[in-house]
């Protein structure tokens, strides 16, 4: 973390012992009004959300703990919250700093985008942090708190939409806010997006009021079905029904999440050959598969893979908590996954009936049909996304750069790629079916693509195809 002058330090300890006890009678009447007349006590202050200031970012979870991060700083700064009115309360728990419990009260302010926060006493540790010696700093709010994306549409205030996670259909993206909340927008005829209706919205609108969302997947195959997990392990899913995606025993569209059974999930992967393939808490890998009859109905097959190591699952591929890389040609439940090669050092991968993937050295390798063919080239790659039919695919370097090839560049393999922007913070990607997204270490999501549907999030302003990467916002 930051390196404190002797000064600073020896000012705080003595702080710490001679004004927490002051901080702490802030809040320590339960009955305490905003009124002044005992009757109506104030509406607490609605604090989870993602603020900036410089180089800093703070961060307040919805489970009450927040963490404040800065550019080329690996360790955050770590405690937690609570909020009475619009005072919230912070207590130190970062384990670098275990010796010394510091209880700090801000009074909350909050003018457009700006949320100042102000203290009271001498000065706070938590503005230390920041490089301030003042008693009140004014942050970015860049998303969370209040803002729920309102309806879709361009009216009101634009706010840069932060995300841990993105995933794309034919039509419609959903994503996951970095507090947790999930998001969606672009085509919902089978009310694919979530929130209750069967309207096409162009920019991200909130689904439920939940932040215990962990990961989101999309059927893109057949029929554009969205499967999410949360942080339990429960696993649901939305939208069209056609085959019964549900797995409610129905064929009925639905356009709010359900929960599928009461199993608990790490992961759930969608192919494009009308399977889905799974990876419980527990470690099994398990397949999903249509059940012929009258009406289709997606069933959980016998599992036949009885190793209990699995970690990653894709597209007739999987690797295991070991490194080891698997390999099982059309995900048939009948047939057993084989190891691709002895090697025990591979780390993600993207795949169809081949894959490329990373080793822990950040070397890119090809497959085909389960053989290992070649090293791409000597350049190191943290992650790579392939999109449909070979149109589109990208990868991000060591150094944080994007690139990009495919047919849609006229380049059909990463060694030939062409490098998108000069930016070197890139952190994760996704092409998909037609638009591709990326974000940044910042948490900021840009999107680039086909955007008839708004499916990039972005209005299409009589534009149907976004040409380079744009940042999405939300909508207060």
């Amino acid at each position: 973390m930051l390196k404190k002058s002797f000064f600073l330090w020896m000012m705080l300890i003595a702080f710490v012992f001679t004004g927490s006890m002051a901080l702490l009678s802030c809040d320590d009447d339960p009955n305490k009004e905003g009124n002044g007349n005992g009757e109506n006590p104030p509406e607490d202050y609605d604090i989870v959300g993602v603020y900036t200031y410089g180089t800093y970012t703070w961060t307040f979870n919805a489970n009450k703990t927040y963490e404040i991060t800065r550019e080329s700083v690996p360790e955050p700064y770590t405690g937690t919250w609570s909020v009475s009115g619009n005072e919230i309360i912070l207590t130190d728990t970062s384990p670098q700093y275990a010796a010394l419990t510091i209880i700090e009260t801000f009074t909350i302010t909050e003018n457009d985008n700006q949320v100042t926060f102000s203290y009271s006493g001498q000065v706070s540790k938590i503005f230390i942090i920041f490089d301030s010696m003042e008693n009140s700093l004014t942050f970015t709010k860049q998303s969370g708190g209040n803002n729920n994306g309102g309806n879709g549409n361009n009216g009101g205030n634009a706010i840069p939409f932060l995300a841990k996670q993105v995933y794309t259909g034919s039509y419609h993206t959903v994503a996951i806010g970095i507090d947790g909340s999930l998001w969606a927008w672009g085509r919902n005829s089978d009310g694919q997006l979530g929130d209750g209706t069967f309207i096409d919205k162009n920019t991200p609108v909130r689904i439920g009021s939940d932040t215990d969302w962990a990961l989101i997947f999309i059927d893109a195959g057949y029929t554009d079905t969205t499967y999410a997990i949360k942080t339990n392990g429960s696993l649901w899913a939305w939208g069209n029904n056609l085959y019964g995606g549900l797995m409610n025993g129905t064929n009925i569209n639905k356009n709010t999440p359900s929960q599928i059974g009461s199993e608990s999930w790490k992961s759930i992967n969608c192919t494009y050959n009308g399977t889905l393939d799974g990876i419980k808490t527990n470690g099994t890998l398990w397949q999903f598969w249509w059940k012929d009859g009258g009406i289709y109905y997606y069933q959980l097959l016998t599992n036949t893979y009885t190793d209990t190591n699995w970690a990653i699952v894709g597209y007739n591929f999987a690797i295991k908590a070991d490194g080891s890389l698997w390999f099982n040609f059309g995900s048939s439940n009948s047939k057993p996954m084989s190891q691709v090669g002895t090697e025990n050092n591979w780390a993600s991968f993207d795949s169809s009936s081949s894959a490329y993937v990373i080793k822990n050295d950040g070397s890119l390798w090809k497959t085909g049909y389960g053989t290992i063919v070649n090293r791409i080239g000597s350049e190191t790659w943290v992650s790579v996304s392939l999109g449909a039919n070979n149109e589109h695919n990208l990868a991000i370097k060591t150094n944080g750069s994007l690139w990009a090839w495919g047919t849609e560049y006229g380049k059909n393999e990463i060694d030939d790629a062409i490098q998108i922007g000069s930016a070197t913070n890139w952190k994760s990607i996704f092409a998909g079916f037609g638009c591709s997204f990326a974000i940044k270490t910042d948490g900021t999501l840009w999107a680039w693509g086909g955007n008839g549907f708004g499916q990039c999030g972005i209005s299409p302003d009589d534009d149907n195809y976004i040409d380079v990467p744009t940042q999405v916002f939300i909508y207060e």
